[in-house]
C-alpha cells in the first residue's frame, strides 16, 4: 500500500508541475517536444489523487487483503488468549479467601500473635495463594504463606536453602547456633516440615521452614546475628 501511495503522490505532483508550467508560461509549455495543454496537467493530477486514495477504499480491501484484515481484527485467536489470561486472574470469593486465611493462620498456636497478623504481597514466596505478615516481641519480621500443594512450597524452599548456601541435613537443631538445614518435629512425633538458618549479607539471622500438612512456608528473622535468642523464640512458636 505504501508504494502505491508513492507513486500516487508522485503523478500529482507531475500534473501540478505541468499545470504550473502551463499557466507561467502563457500557454506555450512543451514537455519533450509535446505541447502541454492546461486540462493535460489537470488530468494528471486527478490520476494522482484517485491512485493516493485507492487504498483506502473499500475495491482495494476486497482484494487480496482478507490475511491483513484477519491479522488485525483476531477475533477468535486473540479473544481466547485474553479468555485464558484473565480467567488465571479470577478473583476468589470471599469465603475462599477466608478460608485460606484460616488455613494459613491455623499453624500458629498464640492467638496474640495470629491477632496482629495481616495479609500482604511478597514476590519471596512466588506460586503462594496468600501471604500473611505477623509481629512477634523480638522479630524484625514475620511472614507466612499458604501455597496450593506441597511442591509450589519446595520450589521456595530449595530455591532459598541453595541460596544461602547451607548444607543440607545439617540438622536443624544445630540453628540454635550456626547456620544449619533439617527436617523439624515436635519431640516424639513424625518428621513435620523442614528447616534452615543462615545469617544473610547484613549479619541478620534468618529461619525459613515449613509446615508440610498445611502446605504452609514461613520466615522470620531478628534485626542482629543472635542465634539462640531466635532459636528460643522458634521453639515457642
Amino acid at each position: 500500500m505504501l508504494v502505491i501511495i508513492i507513486v500516487g503522490v508522485a503523478v500529482t505532483c507531475f500534473g501540478a508541475y505541468l499545470t504550473i508550467k502551463y499557466l507561467t508560461q502563457s500557454g506555450e509549455a512543451k514537455l519533450a517536444g509535446l505541447q502541454v495543454t492546461l486540462p493535460f496537467g489537470v488530468i494528471v493530477m486527478i490520476v494522482g489523487v484517485v491512485v493516493i486514495v485507492f487504498p483506502y477504499t473499500p475495491f482495494y480491501k476486497g482484494t487480496g487483503k482478507s490475511s491483513a484484515t484477519t491479522a488485525v481484527s483476531p477475533n477468535t485467536s486473540a479473544t481466547s488468549a485474553l479468555t485464558t489470561n484473565t480467567s488465571s486472574r479470577t478473583p476468589i470469593s470471599n469465603e475462599q479467601e477466608e478460608s485460606r486465611k484460616k488455613r494459613l493462620l491455623s499453624v500458629i498456636p498464640d492467638q496474640g500473635i495470629r491477632s496482629t497478623c495481616f495479609k500482604t504481597k511478597d514476590d519471596h514466596f512466588a506460586g503462594s495463594w496468600i501471604v500473611m505478615e505477623c509481629r512477634s516481641s523480638g522479630l524484625a519480621a514475620l511472614r507466612l504463606a499458604l501455597f496450593p500443594n506441597a511442591a509450589a512450597m519446595y520450589r521456595v524452599y530449595n530455591k532459598d536453602a541453595e541460596g544461602a548456601r547451607v548444607e543440607r541435613n545439617s540438622g536443624s537443631g544445630n540453628c540454635k547456633s550456626q547456620p544449619s538445614e533439617g527436617a523439624w518435629l515436635v519431640e516424639g512425633g513424625p518428621d513435620l516440615g523442614r528447616l534452615f538458618c543462615y545469617v544473610d549479607n547484613e549479619g541478620r539471622v534468618w529461619y525459613e521452614w515449613t509446615y508440610d500438612k498445611a502446605t504452609v512456608l514461613a520466615y522470620a528473622y531478628r534485626g542482629d546475628d543472635n542465634f539462640p535468642a531466635l532459636y528460643r523464640w522458634w521453639l515457642n512458636f
